[in-house]
């Protein structure tokens, strides 16, 4: 298995009373964590550098966030990673 990390998943729920983001209890997930080199864009469209690639088999959304190494950090892009036979082995987020 290529997940011989641990990491925080904290799933976004949507946002509380003030408009910021509000985020289901945190959970451990195992995971494997490279460092990233692409630049993508956000939601708003501005470049930003992704600091990590994380895979791992817990399905995950953009806007969910990730703890690592005591850093928290947003999900900017998913990819979902499917086997030759088509069936999905895993998940590639971009933090």
């Amino acid at each position: 298995m290529f997940a011989r990390q641990s990491a925080t998943l904290e799933r976004r729920t949507g946002a509380d009373e003030w408009g910021k983001p509000a985020y289901a209890a945190p959970v451990t997930i195992r995971a494997r964590i490279d460092p990233a080199r692409l630049r993508i864009a956000d939601v708003l469209g501005d470049a930003v550098k992704p600091t990590l690639d994380i895979m791992m088999t817990d399905a995950v959304a953009v806007g969910d966030r990730i703890a690592f190494d005591g850093v928290s950090r947003e999900v900017l892009q998913v990819e979902t990673i499917v086997w030759f036979d088509g069936k999905t082995a895993g998940y590639l987020a971009r933090c």
